[in-house]
């Protein structure tokens, strides 16, 4: 390969934490660095998010904060794009060794491959309900979708690469969140197919909030009502809530550390549920 082959899309507002080590661990990756171009998407970053980035040879964009969504970021990063292939990192994604990206790329070998995910594996000191979601999203095993098997697939845009064929036949949907799941899932649905690729991995965990934490559920939420053309109702909500509740209670009890940690996990559930609850509008 000789032309420039991959292009890389990064999401920011305010990611002055990770984007340097993001950015120096895309440039150490075993991989031709003259096929590669990297273009931020920054949605009006008020710290030093964009200082740090004008440091490394990377294609800018910028939008207002207030016309973001993921879809539009996403979509405006890949038009301005010249790659095959698109690999997709959220700014505090981190890959965990130089074989990350050509680990991605050669799935598409294949060219019924639509799109490849890859295992995420928490940072240090991640709460420990946090760290349980992770691990069962994204276990060990690799696994390939097609067809009517994707019930369980999770494909996420937080480390992703995807065809930019496949993209030109469907871009990514306007909705508030989860934009990278309805792609796969149209993917799968028109025959092509969305890998899990459990050998390759990425630093990736949320420490926030359980109010920030619910407005993220809310958000897919709200995707799922548009897609499934489905009508909120406050019995949805709180019917939701109820199961968020049930769910976060089985790994509760099924954990056997420390009883501080459980009975954070069980102040976190709850509050994410009623502010998951109170704030769905």
């Amino acid at each position: 390969m000789k032309s420039l082959q991959v292009s890389i899309v990064i999401r920011t507002f305010n990611e002055e934490q990770y984007i340097g080590l993001l950015l120096d661990t895309i440039k150490s990756q075993a991989f031709g660095q003259e096929q590669i171009e990297i273009i931020v998407v920054d949605s009006g970053s008020t710290d030093d998010t964009l200082k740090i980035i004008k440091n490394y040879d990377v294609q800018i964009i910028e939008i207002p904060k207030e016309s973001f969504t993921y879809s539009k970021a996403l979509n405006l990063g890949i038009e301005n794009s010249r790659g095959k292939w698109i690999v997709i990192l959220s700014a505090h994604s981190i890959p965990t060794d130089q074989n990350w990206l050509q680990g991605m790329i050669s799935h598409f070998e294949d060219p019924q491959v639509a799109g490849v995910y890859c295992r995420q594996i928490s940072w240090p000191n991640t709460p420990w309900d946090e760290e349980m979601r992770i691990e069962k999203t994204f276990p060990p095993e690799s696994r390939i979708f097609f067809g009517n098997k994707a019930e369980d697939m999770c494909f996420s845009n937080v480390a992703s690469c995807i065809s930019k064929e496949r993209w030109l036949e469907q871009p990514f949907v306007e909705i508030p969140a989860a934009e990278d799941r309805y792609w796969a899932l149209w993917a799968t649905q028109n025959n092509y197919i969305i890998k899990y690729d459990a050998s390759v991995s990425v630093w990736h965990s949320h420490n926030e909030s359980p109010r920030k934490s619910a407005y993220r559920l809310i958000e897919i939420e709200k995707s799922t009502d548009i897609c499934m053309g489905r009508k909120r109702t406050v019995c949805l909500t709180l019917q939701n809530a109820i199961g968020m509740l049930l769910k976060d209670s089985k790994q509760i009890i099924r954990y056997d550390g420390c009883k501080d940690k459980r009975l954070i996990s069980i102040y976190n559930s709850f509050c994410r549920a009623f502010w998951f609850f109170y704030d769905f509008k």
